[in-house]
């Protein structure tokens, strides 16, 4: 699985390359909109495969926008 993030008309940032971890947490640099996408692929892809190749082996997720609420003071909560 790899993962990725962006605020929404930000720059997209991933969550690294490929791995058997299914889930991922990142801790957005601020309060607001951000586009999230998932990419899974099976374990026995080629590494360096053509466009023809990642279509076969490679699954990506719709783009779902998720909400950050700021952390509320002294509540630890966010």
């Amino acid at each position: 699985y790899q993962f990725w993030w962006a605020p929404q008309s930000g720059s997209w940032v991933s969550s690294g390359p490929f791995s058997a971890d299914a889930q991922f947490t990142f801790t957005p640099p601020s309060a607001g909109l951000y586009d999230v996408v998932a990419y899974a692929r099976e374990a026995n892809a080629p590494s360096h495969e053509t466009a023809a190749q990642r279509a076969q082996y490679e699954a990506k997720s719709d783009t779902a926008v998720v909400t950050v609420a700021g952390s509320t003071s002294g509540s630890g909560n966010a």
